[in-house]
Protein backbone atom coordinates (compact mmCIF):
# COMPACT_ATOMS: atom_id res chain seq x y z
CA UNK A 1 0.00 0.00 0.00
CA UNK A 2 1.17 3.53 -0.72
CA UNK A 3 0.85 4.34 2.99
CA UNK A 4 3.50 1.70 3.77
CA UNK A 5 6.09 2.87 1.21
CA UNK A 6 9.15 4.73 2.50
CA UNK A 7 9.83 6.90 -0.56
CA UNK A 8 13.14 8.19 0.79
CA UNK A 9 14.45 4.64 1.18
CA UNK A 10 13.09 3.45 -2.18
CA UNK A 11 14.30 6.34 -4.38
CA UNK A 12 17.88 7.28 -5.22
CA UNK A 13 16.94 10.94 -5.60
CA UNK A 14 14.01 13.33 -5.90
CA UNK A 15 11.86 12.45 -8.96
CA UNK A 16 10.93 15.09 -11.52
CA UNK A 17 7.97 13.13 -12.94
CA UNK A 18 5.29 11.25 -11.01
CA UNK A 19 2.49 9.47 -12.86
CA UNK A 20 -0.51 7.88 -11.13
CA UNK A 21 -3.35 5.98 -12.81
CA UNK A 22 -6.40 5.07 -10.73
CA UNK A 23 -4.79 5.05 -7.31
CA UNK A 24 -6.15 7.94 -5.29
CA UNK A 25 -9.83 7.03 -5.53
CA UNK A 26 -8.85 3.99 -3.42
CA UNK A 27 -6.76 5.83 -0.81
CA UNK A 28 -8.32 6.79 2.53
CA UNK A 29 -6.45 10.10 2.84
CA UNK A 30 -5.45 11.18 -0.68
CA UNK A 31 -4.29 14.63 0.37
CA UNK A 32 -1.85 13.19 2.92
CA UNK A 33 -0.36 10.72 0.44
CA UNK A 34 -0.09 13.28 -2.36
CA UNK A 35 1.58 15.64 0.10
CA UNK A 36 4.19 12.96 0.87
CA UNK A 37 4.90 12.67 -2.86
CA UNK A 38 5.11 16.43 -3.32
CA UNK A 39 7.50 16.67 -0.39
CA UNK A 40 9.99 14.14 -1.82
CA UNK A 41 9.72 15.38 -5.44
CA UNK A 42 12.18 17.75 -7.09
CA UNK A 43 11.27 21.44 -7.33
CA UNK A 44 9.19 21.92 -10.46
CA UNK A 45 8.40 18.19 -10.68
CA UNK A 46 5.47 17.35 -12.95
CA UNK A 47 2.58 15.24 -11.61
CA UNK A 48 0.04 13.56 -13.89
CA UNK A 49 -2.85 11.93 -12.02
CA UNK A 50 -5.77 10.00 -13.53
CA UNK A 51 -8.91 9.29 -11.48
CA UNK A 52 -12.61 8.68 -12.21
CA UNK A 53 -14.45 11.98 -12.48
CA UNK A 54 -17.51 12.91 -10.45
CA UNK A 55 -18.57 15.47 -13.08
CA UNK A 56 -18.80 12.89 -15.86
CA UNK A 57 -20.33 10.29 -13.53
CA UNK A 58 -23.18 12.70 -12.79
CA UNK A 59 -23.54 13.74 -16.43
CA UNK A 60 -23.89 10.12 -17.57
CA UNK A 61 -25.89 8.98 -14.49
CA UNK A 62 -23.39 6.18 -13.80
CA UNK A 63 -24.19 5.62 -10.13
CA UNK A 64 -23.17 2.00 -10.57
CA UNK A 65 -19.63 3.43 -10.36
CA UNK A 66 -20.18 4.12 -6.65
CA UNK A 67 -19.01 0.98 -4.88
CA UNK A 68 -16.89 -0.28 -2.00
CA UNK A 69 -13.47 0.12 -3.67
CA UNK A 70 -13.85 3.84 -4.35
CA UNK A 71 -13.67 5.89 -1.17
CA UNK A 72 -13.16 9.20 -2.99
CA UNK A 73 -14.95 10.81 -5.94
CA UNK A 74 -13.07 13.78 -7.40
CA UNK A 75 -14.57 16.59 -9.45
CA UNK A 76 -12.56 19.05 -11.53
CA UNK A 77 -13.23 21.74 -8.92
CA UNK A 78 -12.33 19.57 -5.92
CA UNK A 79 -9.10 18.36 -7.52
CA UNK A 80 -8.12 21.96 -8.29
CA UNK A 81 -8.70 22.80 -4.63
CA UNK A 82 -6.61 19.81 -3.59
CA UNK A 83 -3.73 21.02 -5.78
CA UNK A 84 -3.88 24.44 -4.14
CA UNK A 85 -3.82 22.87 -0.67
CA UNK A 86 -0.66 20.97 -1.66
CA UNK A 87 1.06 24.27 -2.49
CA UNK A 88 1.35 23.11 -6.11
CA UNK A 89 0.28 24.77 -9.37
CA UNK A 90 -2.33 23.44 -11.79
CA UNK A 91 -1.16 23.02 -15.40
CA UNK A 92 -4.00 21.39 -17.35
CA UNK A 93 -6.62 18.69 -17.32
CA UNK A 94 -8.31 16.54 -19.94
CA UNK A 95 -10.66 13.56 -20.11
CA UNK A 96 -10.26 10.02 -21.41
CA UNK A 97 -13.71 9.56 -22.93
CA UNK A 98 -13.03 5.93 -23.85
CA UNK A 99 -12.77 4.79 -20.23
CA UNK A 100 -15.34 4.91 -17.44
CA UNK A 101 -17.44 7.40 -19.39
CA UNK A 102 -14.69 10.02 -19.08
CA UNK A 103 -11.90 9.70 -16.53
CA UNK A 104 -10.05 12.88 -15.52
CA UNK A 105 -6.32 13.36 -16.09
CA UNK A 106 -4.82 16.36 -14.28
CA UNK A 107 -1.31 17.76 -14.55
CA UNK A 108 0.26 20.00 -11.90
CA UNK A 109 3.75 21.01 -10.80
CA UNK A 110 5.44 21.31 -7.45
CA UNK A 111 5.96 24.93 -6.52
CA UNK A 112 5.20 27.79 -8.86
CA UNK A 113 2.65 30.37 -7.92
CA UNK A 114 0.54 27.89 -5.99
CA UNK A 115 -2.55 29.51 -7.50
CA UNK A 116 -4.60 27.56 -10.05
CA UNK A 117 -6.24 29.15 -13.03
CA UNK A 118 -10.04 29.36 -13.08
CA UNK A 119 -12.05 26.14 -13.29
CA UNK A 120 -12.93 26.56 -16.98
CA UNK A 121 -16.63 26.61 -16.15
CA UNK A 122 -16.50 23.64 -13.76
CA UNK A 123 -18.07 24.28 -10.37
CA UNK A 124 -18.34 21.86 -7.49
CA UNK A 125 -21.33 19.52 -8.07
CA UNK A 126 -24.13 20.04 -5.59
CA UNK A 127 -26.16 17.56 -3.57
CA UNK A 128 -29.26 18.80 -5.43
CA UNK A 129 -27.72 17.92 -8.78
CA UNK A 130 -26.68 14.48 -7.53
CA UNK A 131 -30.24 13.84 -6.35
CA UNK A 132 -31.66 14.77 -9.76
CA UNK A 133 -29.17 12.59 -11.63
CA UNK A 134 -29.77 9.67 -9.26
CA UNK A 135 -33.49 9.96 -9.98
CA UNK A 136 -32.73 9.76 -13.70
CA UNK A 137 -30.50 6.74 -13.07
CA UNK A 138 -33.30 4.96 -11.20
CA UNK A 139 -35.80 5.83 -13.94
CA UNK A 140 -33.55 4.31 -16.63
CA UNK A 141 -33.33 1.03 -14.72
CA UNK A 142 -37.09 0.93 -14.14
CA UNK A 143 -37.59 1.33 -17.89
CA UNK A 144 -34.97 -1.35 -18.54
CA UNK A 145 -36.73 -3.84 -16.26
CA UNK A 146 -40.03 -3.07 -17.95
CA UNK A 147 -38.52 -3.72 -21.36
CA UNK A 148 -36.93 -6.98 -20.20
CA UNK A 149 -40.37 -8.20 -19.12
CA UNK A 150 -41.71 -7.39 -22.61
CA UNK A 151 -39.16 -9.70 -24.25
CA UNK A 152 -41.33 -12.60 -23.11
CA UNK A 153 -40.13 -16.15 -23.64
CA UNK A 154 -37.29 -15.31 -25.99
CA UNK A 155 -33.83 -15.94 -24.48
CA UNK A 156 -31.88 -13.04 -22.97
CA UNK A 157 -28.13 -13.22 -22.51
CA UNK A 158 -25.71 -10.92 -20.76
CA UNK A 159 -22.43 -9.94 -22.36
CA UNK A 160 -19.36 -9.04 -20.31
CA UNK A 161 -18.30 -10.82 -17.12
CA UNK A 162 -17.55 -7.62 -15.20
CA UNK A 163 -16.33 -7.91 -11.63
CA UNK A 164 -18.69 -5.15 -10.53
CA UNK A 165 -21.81 -6.61 -12.17
CA UNK A 166 -23.35 -7.24 -8.70
CA UNK A 167 -23.50 -3.46 -8.23
CA UNK A 168 -25.61 -3.05 -11.36
CA UNK A 169 -27.75 -6.02 -10.33
CA UNK A 170 -28.29 -4.39 -6.92
CA UNK A 171 -29.66 -1.24 -8.55
CA UNK A 172 -31.80 -3.33 -10.91
CA UNK A 173 -33.16 -5.12 -7.81
CA UNK A 174 -32.52 -8.43 -9.54
CA UNK A 175 -30.31 -11.51 -9.19
CA UNK A 176 -30.15 -11.60 -13.03
CA UNK A 177 -31.66 -15.08 -12.99
CA UNK A 178 -33.60 -14.17 -16.15
CA UNK A 179 -30.33 -14.37 -18.13
CA UNK A 180 -29.54 -17.64 -19.90
CA UNK A 181 -25.81 -16.95 -19.39
CA UNK A 182 -23.39 -14.08 -19.24
CA UNK A 183 -21.20 -14.43 -22.32
CA UNK A 184 -17.54 -13.44 -22.22
CA UNK A 185 -14.68 -14.02 -24.65
CA UNK A 186 -12.12 -14.62 -21.89
CA UNK A 187 -11.73 -18.41 -21.50
CA UNK A 188 -10.46 -17.96 -17.92
CA UNK A 189 -13.89 -16.65 -16.89
CA UNK A 190 -15.87 -19.59 -18.27
CA UNK A 191 -17.84 -21.36 -15.54
CA UNK A 192 -17.41 -18.58 -13.01
CA UNK A 193 -20.26 -16.82 -11.26
CA UNK A 194 -20.85 -14.09 -8.66
CA UNK A 195 -22.05 -14.30 -5.05
CA UNK A 196 -25.86 -14.02 -4.85
CA UNK A 197 -26.36 -13.84 -8.64
CA UNK A 198 -28.25 -16.61 -10.38
CA UNK A 199 -26.18 -16.67 -13.57
CA UNK A 200 -22.82 -18.04 -14.72
CA UNK A 201 -20.32 -17.11 -17.43
CA UNK A 202 -19.59 -19.00 -20.62
CA UNK A 203 -17.86 -18.34 -23.92
CA UNK A 204 -19.95 -18.00 -27.07
CA UNK A 205 -19.25 -20.72 -29.60
CA UNK A 206 -19.90 -21.42 -33.28
CA UNK A 207 -23.05 -23.44 -32.55
CA UNK A 208 -24.81 -20.46 -30.97
CA UNK A 209 -27.69 -18.89 -32.88
CA UNK A 210 -28.66 -15.54 -31.37
CA UNK A 211 -30.97 -14.35 -34.16
CA UNK A 212 -34.04 -14.51 -31.91
CA UNK A 213 -32.26 -13.58 -28.66
CA UNK A 214 -31.77 -10.33 -26.79
CA UNK A 215 -28.53 -9.39 -25.08
CA UNK A 216 -27.99 -7.13 -22.08
CA UNK A 217 -24.59 -5.45 -21.92
CA UNK A 218 -23.36 -6.34 -18.44
CA UNK A 219 -19.88 -4.76 -18.53
CA UNK A 220 -20.85 -1.13 -18.95
CA UNK A 221 -17.33 0.28 -19.02
CA UNK A 222 -16.55 -1.91 -22.05
CA UNK A 223 -19.84 -1.13 -23.79
CA UNK A 224 -18.28 0.11 -27.05
CA UNK A 225 -16.35 -3.04 -28.02
CA UNK A 226 -19.11 -5.28 -26.61
CA UNK A 227 -21.68 -3.48 -28.76
CA UNK A 228 -19.62 -4.27 -31.88
CA UNK A 229 -19.23 -7.89 -30.77
CA UNK A 230 -22.98 -8.29 -30.21
CA UNK A 231 -23.69 -6.86 -33.67
CA UNK A 232 -21.29 -9.42 -35.19
CA UNK A 233 -23.09 -12.22 -33.31
CA UNK A 234 -26.38 -11.05 -34.84
CA UNK A 235 -28.44 -10.61 -31.68
CA UNK A 236 -31.99 -9.54 -32.40
CA UNK A 237 -31.89 -6.85 -29.71
CA UNK A 238 -29.05 -5.20 -27.80
CA UNK A 239 -29.98 -3.64 -24.45
CA UNK A 240 -27.70 -1.00 -22.94
CA UNK A 241 -28.77 -0.40 -19.32
CA UNK A 242 -27.60 3.23 -19.09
Amino acid sequence: LIEDVDFTAQLTGPPDLIVSAHCFEHVDEPRDQLQRLVDIADDGALFVVEVPCLDTMLRTCRFDQVFHQHVNHFSVASFRRLINELGATYVAHTFNWNYWGGTMLTAFVKGGSGVSANNDGYTQPTAALAKIRYGEFRHQLIELNSYIESVGNRPIYGYGGAGMLPTLAYHMESDLGFLANVLDDDPDRAGLTWPDLGVSIRQPDESDDFRDAAVLITALDSARPIMRRCIDLNFREILLPL
